[in-house]
């Protein structure tokens, strides 16, 4: 019993001595998001990237200036499920600071451009933040940075909706009553884009009473359409938390592996 503990505080010390740190001079398998992966529709923003939680740390090095750094955060503004984030951005008010001094001066300024890295820490519903500006390229201490592509496997798919049902009965879901209601919004929403919402939307079914969930690619819709539908709201019920309509969010696509699924709509 005494060796098995030991064996197990030398794992967790190891495990946490090889761990992303916002001090160290490589950093591997970084998601980049570029200016082009988002998409805003002037308060929430949409990452077309499928991001999975993971135990280790996501390494992110986000390229654009739109998204406010504290967005990502908070578990209810980005990827709620992820605990640890290592954020990497460019040092924006470095730069602002360097462009304003150029035209005060007239003077060119040459110098190294500084990024920022945070780490988060989320603990429940709160988080900590510890981070440093550095020079990325630094000749004494320069940073490496390894990039990669997330990519899907094999029946997987990406969806920005999910929205399921319960039993027809025995007790009834009160999600039936409003399903017709739902329909009509979302008829009017195609009709309106000349678009099919429901075009390539994937149905898993739970139960022999009607359970069932519809997972919604909205392949046929641009991003904005996408941040617009997913925040539409019927008069007697809303798609999303009211809480979460007022502030600004990440939406990111989701993955399901479709396998055993019914698509519908293709």
């Amino acid at each position: 019993m005494k060796n098995l503990l030991t064996i197990a505080i030398l794992f967790f010390c190891l495990n946490n001595l090889f761990a992303q740190t916002i001090r160290d001079s490589v950093f591997n398998n970084v998601i980049l998001i570029k200016k082009t992966d988002v998409s805003t529709n002037g308060f929430h923003f949409l990452i077309d990237i499928p991001l999975k939680p993971q135990k280790d740390p996501i390494v992110i090095f986000n390229d654009d200036f739109r998204i406010p750094a504290k967005l990502f955060f908070s578990r209810s503004s980005f990827l709620w499920e992820q605990n640890e984030i290592i954020l990497i951005t460019p040092d924006w008010e470095f730069r602002k600071e360097i462009i304003d001094e150029q035209k005060k001066t007239g003077l060119h300024i040459r110098a190294f451009p500084k990024n920022k890295i945070y780490h988060i820490k989320r603990r429940g519903s709160g988080y900590e933040v510890d981070s440093l500006s550095i020079v990325m390229h630094d000749p004494r201490k320069p940073i490496k940075i390894n990039f990669k592509n997330p990519e899907l496997k094999e029946n997987e798919v990406k969806y920005f909706f999910k929205e399921c049902y319960g039993s027809t009965c025995c007790p009834e879901d009160p999600a039936w009553k409003f399903e017709k209601e739902k329909n009509e919004m979302r008829n009017n929403f195609n009709e309106r884009h000349n678009v099919n919402a429901y075009k390539n939307t994937y149905r898993q079914i739970k139960g022999k009473e009607g359970e069932h969930c519809d997972y919604y690619t909205l392949s046929d819709l641009n991003n904005v359409q996408k941040i617009e539908f997913i925040f539409q709201r019927t008069p007697s019920e809303s798609f999303t938390d009211k809480v979460i309509d007022m502030q600004n969010i990440i939406i990111l696509p989701s993955i399901i592996n479709v396998e055993n699924m019914k698509k519908l709509n293709p």
